[in-house]
């Protein structure tokens, strides 16, 4: 069965993780050639009447996030995304791609941090902020669903060792119907979700592709000491965490680095206007 042919079968939401929804499969379409170059992954963000596309940096500028050198998409630019949205059709969902552009004359429809660039930490460690925002609002689907809401900024100490998982599409593979893999993984360092401790590393087996990911915390039981988050699912608490945007350390390594929601946050609160920043629930 192919691409298309999976993009058109008909799921029942009721059987899938809340958490998995909102996680679209991106094809990257290059510049010079027109055609698919590469895959990745975001996730789609509610903030009041908009849509929101968040991906990392590298993703949509075709660069490495620290030295800006151009990625392996086969030597092109990248120049739109076919970003698969869900769509619902009488009670029922698909999936369908949409081509959204990544610039228009010349100029990047995507917002990132100012000054990207971190201070450079132990082992000689250079990292800068690999998240990027879109407004996809004019190219969403009327009828399309999945969504996540957007309920502010949530701090909380995670230990090494705690859980994390990472939702996306290693490899350009997927799990059933476009819905993401799970990958799982642990917290790998200390002071993980500190507010102003912008990243934390995680120790997983993820891999390309997987750029873009959803990273949540998800735990058994309640967590007395853990602000926020939802109950689900039944006997489940979970935590959305940030966006995961790849192995650090050399292609050998199973490090990889999770930027906290906390810059994400920064540049919703940048994107949108405050009379349209309205908090909602999960």
């Amino acid at each position: 069965m192919g691409l298309e042919d999976r993009v058109q079968r008909v799921i029942d939401v009721n059987d899938v993780d809340i958490y998995s929804e909102p996680v679209v499969l991106l094809e990257i379409i290059g510049k010079e050639t027109g055609i698919v170059v590469g895959t990745a992954t975001g996730f789609l963000i509610r903030v009041g009447s908009r849509t929101l596309l968040i991906t990392n940096w590298h993703i949509v500028a075709g660069r490495h996030s620290w030295n800006h050198e151009e990625l392996a998409f086969n030597g092109a630019t990248p120049s739109h995304l076919n970003v698969f949205f869900r769509v619902t059709t009488r009670g029922t969902i698909s999936n369908k791609p949409v081509k959204v552009p990544l610039f228009d004359n010349d100029v990047p429809q995507w917002i990132e941090h100012l000054e990207r660039k971190l201070p450079i930490v132990q082992n000689n460690a250079k990292f800068a902020i690999d998240v990027a925002v879109l407004d996809v609002t004019a190219f969403e689907p009327n009828n399309a669903v999945g969504r996540m809401p957007w309920n502010g900024l949530t701090h909380f100490h995670l230990y090494p060792m705690e859980q994390i998982c990472i939702l996306g599409y290693p490899f350009g593979l997927f799990g059933r119907d476009i819905y993401p893999i799970w990958i799982s993984g642990t917290v790998a360092n200390d002071l993980a979700g500190i507010k102003g401790r912008k990243y934390f590393l995680i120790d997983s087996r993820s891999r390309s592709g997987n750029s873009g990911s959803l990273a949540i915390h998800r735990c058994s039981g309640a967590a007395l000491r853990k602000p926020g988050g939802s109950s689900y699912p039944p006997g489940f608490m979970t935590y959305v965490i940030g966006i995961y945007s790849g192995r650090v350390f050399g292609k050998e390594s199973d490090i990889g680095i999770v930027w906290h929601w906390e810059v994400i946050d920064e540049l919703i609160r940048k994107m949108v206007p405050v009379q349209e920043q309205n908090w909602e629930t999960t």
